[in-house]
C-alpha cells in the first residue's frame, strides 16, 4: 500500500507503456526483492521520481514524503542513485535525504 500520489503514478498505464517502450518489457518488469517486499523496475522508477531533483536526477535529495512510501522510496534511492537514503520518520511524514548520484560516484 502506497500513498495515493505514488499509487496513481504506478497505475498510470500511458506512462508505464512509454517506459516499457523505451527500456523493453523485460527490464520494465524486472523484480527486486527487498526484505518481505518485491518491487518492479517500474515501481522503483515511480518511487524515485517522487523524490529526485527535477533539475537533474543525479543531484542530492532532501524532501518530505508520506511515511507509507518510505520503504520503497529509500530502496529506490539506493537502487537508482547508488547511495543510501537517510530516513527520518516524523509521524505521517518522513524526511528523505541522500547525497545523490554525483556524490555517490565521486564526480
Amino acid at each position: 500500500m502506497y500513498s495515493e500520489k505514488l499509487q496513481d503514478a504506478i497505475n498510470d498505464a500511458q506512462n508505464k507503456q512509454a517506459f516499457t517502450d523505451l527500456v523493453g518489457e523485460s527490464f520494465a518488469s524486472t523484480t527486486y526483492d527487498h526484505g518481505d517486499d518485491t518491487y518492479t523496475q517500474w515501481e522503483l522508477e515511480c518511487a524515485f521520481d517522487t523524490v529526485s531533483d527535477k533539475i537533474h536526477w543525479k543531484n542530492p535529495i532532501d524532501t518530505n514524503i508520506p511515511t507509507i512510501d518510505a520503504d520503497i522510496v529509500s530502496y529506490a534511492v539506493s537502487h537508482m542513485a547508488g547511495c543510501l537514503a537517510v530516513v527520518t520518520h516524523m509521524g505521517e511524514v518522513s524526511r528523505i535525504e541522500a547525497v545523490g548520484y554525483y556524490s555517490a560516484i565521486d564526480s
